[in-house]
């Protein structure tokens, strides 16, 4: 389904109740993130009342993202944490980008394992993030952490410093 354009049609509403149903069922591990290996469709979607236009491709990451989140899975792939900003700045549809989607993500399932701290670390001090990107990325180390540094981007730093070594795989 995630390779047909049909399935997205109406807000992804066929892929959307299937990944609800499957993110209920309790998936077996990687189920999500296998899936984000499909090639989905480039073809350009119309949503919110023709006021976003996206390719199919950022609805299906998201939709399995937001599968992820509902079957309490820890399983976003870090490139997506990693993908430059590009996107214009006030961009209604900038929720189906990459890296808010999947801070997003990230955060909801409390995916907190080692290689994910240090990429939102990374993220963290990322030159050229608007400023509401670097807050999904504080509140994405916040949940996952328990710290609160807000944007003291040292403080960070520094807890990480002490905290890496005994942290997780």
């Amino acid at each position: 389904m995630l390779a047909q354009p049909a399935p997205y049609a109406r807000h992804g509403a066929k892929l959307r109740d299937l990944i609800y149903a499957l993110a209920n069922e309790g998936p077996p591990a990687s189920f999500f993130a296998e899936r984000m290996k499909a090639v989905m469709p480039e073809d350009e979607l119309s949503l919110i009342g023709g006021a976003v236009r996206d390719p199919a491709h950022k609805l299906g990451r998201w939709l399995l993202l937001w599968g992820m989140t509902l079957a309490g899975r820890s399983e976003v792939p870090l490139s997506l944490l990693a993908e430059p900003w590009t996107t214009p700045e006030n961009r209604a549809e900038k929720y189906f980008d990459a890296p808010p989607a999947a801070l997003w993500a990230v955060a909801s399932s409390r995916q907190q394992d080692r290689a994910t701290v240090e990429a939102l670390i990374g993220r963290l001090e990322r030159v050229g993030d608007p400023l509401w990107l670097r807050g999904d990325v504080v509140g994405a180390l916040s949940a996952v952490s328990g710290q609160r540094f807000a944007y003291d981007i040292a403080a960070w730093r520094d807890w990480w410093g002490s905290a890496a070594g005994s942290w997780p795989d």
